[in-house]
């Protein structure tokens, strides 16, 4: 548990730190996706943390919150590069995309394994 603590909070640390310096060499252009990518981790990671708490034994519903994350984090740092960069990429929009089917898939698994657990319950 800690160690996922950890990892989060050195990740949103590394945002704000490369964000910080990108934009420094971007000669003061911003970007809202660059700035608020730290919080992907941070608020993603308290999310993951209290799921733990439930499935502590099903790491592929951990895995797939996590790989989600991921695809949040990569939609929000590309898309912050080329709009510092003064373009845009149609191809981006996938790691949004990826990041929604993710965070569903995991809903769903969670919440099947939650149920699962409850008849678990009743039934015992």
């Amino acid at each position: 548990m800690r160690k996922h603590i950890l990892w989060y909070l050195l990740l949103s640390l590394f945002l704000i730190l490369s964000t910080i310096i990108y934009e420094w060499f971007s000669f003061g252009v911003t970007s809202i996706y660059m700035r608020l990518s730290f919080l992907i981790p941070l608020l993603g990671g308290s999310i993951s943390l209290s799921m733990l708490k439930k499935v502590q034994s099903k790491t592929f519903i951990i895995s797939l919150w996590h790989m989600s994350l991921y695809a949040y984090a990569a939609f929000m740092i590309l898309t912050g590069i080329f709009e510092i960069y003064g373009s845009s990429e149609p191809t981006v929009i996938i790691f949004l995309y990826l990041g929604v089917f993710l965070t569903l898939l995991t809903l769903y698994f969670y919440i099947k394994t939650i149920l699962k657990g409850a008849k678990s319950c009743i039934s015992s």
